[in-house]
């Protein structure tokens, strides 16, 4: 089976990845296109957590995490207005195995790379695509890119992001991004300036990250990188929509204007002694970025795979940022090649054991999968069927503690305030099954 990876970000590399470790790895070959025209440097600093430096793991690349990226034993969550510390997620307990990570997201794809290159294996640039067809006839589907080249494959991955082609071109193309209403405006403070000291000296009131609510927003401060000495910086806000992205990049491109609107909506509510360096980090935050937050429509009322073609990651389910959406992309890429190596071409399930066993099946699966293979458009609903349920989940518990945490009324952001210690002790189970939790153990 040959496959057209479309997109080489975290969740396209961790498929390649997965394929080239997978036990029938003979089975399959695989091409990597990806739109822009070398890898990419922007964006700011993820968060990966211990189920994501698990798959990590497997994959061979967390050895180059660890040389670059940030432990995190515990996000810690402060109110801005008061200086006291509401509660914390812990990412430390023994039986997850890892603690997480922060990590700049370009360093996260500069590791995923050099891995693929150990393997050989390498990504074709500046491949934007225009269009995809369906070749019924040879039982083959055809990309289609701007320079004019096609590529056919067997089966179609659309791991290119929120703003898919492959999904907009092809397998639901009424499906777009919705604005949320909210921009993430971010940068870094380097803990050192060309050999002089910087005013944000440690130590800080936070260990690793902290998280700082108010009713203006939420601020982001934590390290990312391995010897501390760099803080990712970042402020969730309302902006006003800007209806198209010419728009939004001009309003970005202001960065002094975007520097001093996060200084407006915060400097003025620190208040509290021990919170003081979140002015300096406001001051010092170095060429800040604006990204304004989109989200698709639930999984549940959404289309994933057609035909050939199948959509991961953030193509399939973009939700706002809070801190697992990577985890979810590379779990997404995992899930499938496992798919691949139970069910694909030359899987391992003869059937026979299978059959009235439900092996895979989903609450929402109306048939099983006990045949010795399927077909790619049957390998591609099956993946569909057996990922939407968690991330309707995942998406739907995402927005709602985005809308819950940025703007509304004081008593609102008061009444926030206190239940979240609450909602985070009676939810602590759920992150327990979900942080020891792997898709590779799954039965499919």
């Amino acid at each position: 089976m040959h496959i057209l990876i479309l997109g080489a970000g975290p969740t396209g590399l961790s498929l390649a990845l997965s394929l080239l470790q997978s036990p029938h790895k003979e089975n399959h070959t695989f091409a990597i296109y990806e739109a822009r025209p070398k890898a990419s440097t922007i964006g700011g600093a993820v968060n990966l957590t211990p189920t994501a430096l698990r798959y990590l793991d497997g994959l061979h690349v967390l050895p180059k995490l660890f040389a670059l990226g940030a432990t995190v034993k515990a996000i810690e969550i402060f109110s801005l207005h008061s200086g006291s510390k509401l509660s914390e997620v812990n990412f430390s307990k023994p039986e997850y195995g890892y603690s997480a990570l922060r990590i700049k997201r370009s360093d996260l794809l500069s590791s995923l790379l050099k891995t693929l290159a150990s393997h050989n294996g390498a990504v074709q640039w500046g491949k934007r695509l225009v269009s995809i067809n369906d070749i019924a006839k040879e039982d083959k589907a055809e990309a289609v890119f701007s320079d004019g080249q096609t590529a056919k494959g067997d089966l179609i991955v659309g791991c290119d992001g929120i703003h898919s082609p492959t999904r907009t071109s092809f397998v639901e193309p009424d499906r777009n991004p919705g604005y949320t209403g909210q921009c993430v405006a971010f940068g870094f403070l380097e803990g050192v300036k060309g050999g002089v000291e910087s005013t944000l000296i440690p130590p800080l009131f936070f260990k690793d990250t902290a998280v700082l609510s108010s009713q203006n927003g939420s601020l982001l401060a934590t390290y990312c990188t391995a010897d501390r000495s760099t803080l990712f910086f970042g402020a969730v806000m309302g902006v006003p929509d800007e209806a198209s992205r010419e728009g939004w990049r001009l309003k970005g491109e202001d960065r002094e204007a975007v520097k001093k609107d996060m200084q407006r909506r915060f400097g003025a509510l620190v208040t509290r002694k021990e919170l003081e360096y979140v002015k300096t980090m406001l001051q010092e935050v170095e060429d800040v970025c604006l990204y304004p937050v989109h989200m698709l429509s639930y999984p549940a009322q959404a289309t994933w795979a057609k035909n050939r073609v199948v959509l991961m990651g953030d193509a399939a389910h973009a939700m706002p940022p809070q801190g697992e959406s990577t985890g979810f992309c590379i779990e997404d890429a995992i899930l499938f090649a496992r798919i691949l190596e139970r069910r694909g071409p030359g899987g391992e399930r003869d059937g026979s054991e299978d059959e009235g066993k439900g092996y895979g099946k989903s609450k929402d699966s109306k048939e099983g999968a006990g045949s010795k293979k399927m077909t790619v458009p049957e390998l591609c609903k099956y993946f569909e069927t057996l990922r939407k349920p968690r991330m309707e989940e995942a998406v739907k518990e995402s927005y709602y503690r985005w809308k819950g945490a940025h703007g509304g009324s004081w008593l609102a952001f008061k009444i926030q305030e206190y239940i979240t210690p609450w909602f985070l002790y009676f939810t602590e189970g759920k992150r327990d099954r979900e942080f020891c939790g792997d898709v590779r153990e799954m039965e499919v």
